[in-house]
């Protein structure tokens, strides 16, 4: 590891470190209580930060997870022959 990025509200599941030297992490983001994680409102899960530990970008917003599930569902109720 070259360095530590520090965040309050976001916890990262996954990191890599990509060749250009700079670090993603995926995750989830959290608000004042763990407990209750609806009460956060929608995030990015994808975020990059360069070498100094400044976020470059985020992306893939935590609902966009939601919407492809229930297309997915809807898809598969489509298709079901039984």
């Amino acid at each position: 590891m070259a360095w530590i990025v520090k965040s309050t509200d976001f916890a990262a599941e996954r990191i890599w470190f990509a060749p250009d030297g700079t670090l993603w992490t995926f995750g989830h983001a959290f608000g004042p209580s763990i407990r209750q994680p609806e009460g956060v409102p929608d995030y990015p899960t994808l975020r990059q930060y360069d070498s100094q530990g400044n976020l470059v970008r985020s992306v893939l917003s935590k609902s966009s997870f939601a919407i492809r599930a229930i297309i997915l569902a809807v898809a598969g109720c489509a298709n079901d022959s039984s």
